[in-house]
């Protein structure tokens, strides 16, 4: 799937686009917001009045002094913050410990405030001081299941059959040819790394759209660079608010999946036995494109219009529930 296959999936969401950097209007309520979300959130271990504050580190509601502290943040770059990194995941134990990780939207303001996308100023091609880029590395779907095993061996064995897995190692991967100056070379992988975000953002949306339960279901990094994430089906709920998503929800987007491939490996066997689905996992694009139009919209809402309605109402409710059962 291409960026722009993915951008349009993304705009036909509506999804939260990744922030700028706030302008001048807008620091100041910004810097409210995240100063709230802080002293709700973070406060009661890190904030200046604690006496003796986790981890050395207090005053999180001072929020202005917090901003220009180098330590904690690096000023329009929220990956490589420290303070992110560990509300977002990227470090562990992800904060705030033992309570619910913040939301998509809170960690989208807590990058507003540390400042987004405020453009690469490189020096020419050959001046003296011009920039050196080296690419990142690829990431193939043999790597995507050594983490996804990896963090399923950490896992209850009780509980893994309920976990399916999302990647976004497409959108990673993609690069401009060689031979093409650094300095484009850098703009395009920041180009890369702001649709990553956007990305992030809009599965969330559209994964939480899908789901009858009136909390958030939060999809899980399970690496630093937050390429793939772990989803937890029982947090999905149908349309009774009760019975979680089962595999034959699973299994209506793995009928749809054209990027589904067999490695011969031996993790994928393990894999394979411990989730009950020969595809593990599939991509977030590509997840946000087909989920968001029926019938498969509909299906996954259990609502009328889709096609499992459809089936239901030409060959009567009674047949309908008797080759259920047969053929769960």
């Amino acid at each position: 799937m291409t960026h722009t296959l993915a951008l349009v999936s993304l705009g036909l969401l509506t999804a939260v686009s990744a922030p700028v950097a706030p302008q001048d209007s807008d620091s100041d309520a910004v810097a409210a917001q995240v100063r709230a979300l802080f002293i709700d959130k973070c406060a009661d271990c890190h904030g200046s009045d604690v006496e003796k504050p986790k981890a050395a580190f207090s005053g999180v509601e001072l929020v202005n002094a917090l901003l220009v502290n180098p330590k904690y943040i690096k000023r329009f770059d929220p990956a490589n913050s420290l303070l992110y990194q560990y509300l977002s995941g990227a470090q562990t134990p992800q904060m705030p410990k033992g309570d619910e990780p913040l939301t998509a939207e809170e960690l989208a303001l807590v990058r507003a405030w540390i400042g987004e996308n405020p453009g690469v100023v490189a020096a020419p091609q050959g001046a003296k001081g011009a920039p050196s880029f080296v690419a990142r590395p690829l990431v193939d779907d043999e790597a995507v299941l050594d983490l996804i095993h990896a963090d399923l061996r950490a896992l209850p064995a009780s509980d893994r059959s309920s976990y399916r897995y999302v990647t976004y190692t497409n959108l990673w991967n993609e690069r401009l040819p060689d031979g093409v100056v650094a300095a484009e070379q850098m703009k395009f992988q920041q180009a890369t790394d702001e649709l990553l975000e956007s990305t992030r953002l809009g599965f969330a949306k559209m994964l939480n759209s899908l789901s009858w339960a009136p909390r958030m279901v939060i999809p899980k990094a399970i690496d630093k660079d937050r390429l793939v994430y772990r989803i937890d089906l029982r947090g999905m709920l149908c349309s009774d608010g009760r019975i979680p998503w089962s595999d034959a929800h699973w299994e209506m987007l793995c009928e749809r999946y054209p990027y589904g491939r067999t490695l011969g490996v031996k993790q994928e066997d393990e894999v394979v036995q411990w989730l009950g689905t020969s595809l593990p996992f599939v991509r977030a694009d590509w997840f946000v494109f087909v989920t968001s139009r029926p019938p498969l919209y509909h299906d996954l809402l259990g609502l009328p219009g889709g096609e499992q309605a459809r089936r239901r109402r030409l060959v009567g409710a009674d047949a309908w529930s008797r080759c259920q059962q047969e053929h769960p």
